[in-house]
């Protein structure tokens, strides 16, 4: 988390925690590019939502550095793993996944055989959900790395569910 607030604070977003349930159930996050700030839910401080609390920054900044235009009103839980993402919302996970899990590092593990969907989201601290996120953007966009990619996401999508 250190590491994502030093990267707001870099980036002058100011992050802002409140209660967010009362807007919409299942609300997490909510970018205001406008006024460079981010806006959290306060249960997101609560110990048992650290990797959830770290995807959802890790998008919401991402909104920010891929230049988002117009409040990003998004909901951060019930995610399914074939869900279609806008051309924002790619943008802005391609960038938290990718700070959040390096693909270099992730590369490392899978040459290892480390492919199990769960352990890997443990590995880096962050939820199943991302982590699939991470495998599906390597899949499309690292050609050279393909040959190793193929094989761990057909396992991961078996472990993920």
């Amino acid at each position: 988390m250190e590491s994502l607030f030093r990267v707001a604070n870099e980036l002058q977003i100011k992050i802002i925690y409140i209660p967010l349930g009362h807007i919409n159930n299942g609300l997490f996050g909510l970018s205001l590019p406008e006024s460079r700030t981010i806006i959290l839910d306060v249960k997101l401080l609560q110990p048992e939502y650290d990797k959830l609390h770290r995807c959802i920054m890790a998008e919401e900044i991402g909104h920010m550095v891929a230049g988002a235009t117009v409040n990003a009103l998004g909901i951060h839980t019930n995610y399914s793993l074939n869900r279609k993402i806008t051309e924002e919302e790619e943008k802005a996970l391609l960038w938290a996944t990718e700070k959040l899990i390096p693909t270099n590092e992730i590369t490392l593990l899978l040459q290892e055989g480390f492919f199990n969907c769960e352990d890997l989201a443990d590995y880096f601290g962050v939820t199943v959900w991302f982590m699939f996120r991470k495998l599906e953007f390597m899949q499309v966009y690292c050609e050279d790395k393909k040959d190793i990619i193929r094989p761990v996401i057909k396992k991961a999508k078996i472990s993920c569910f």
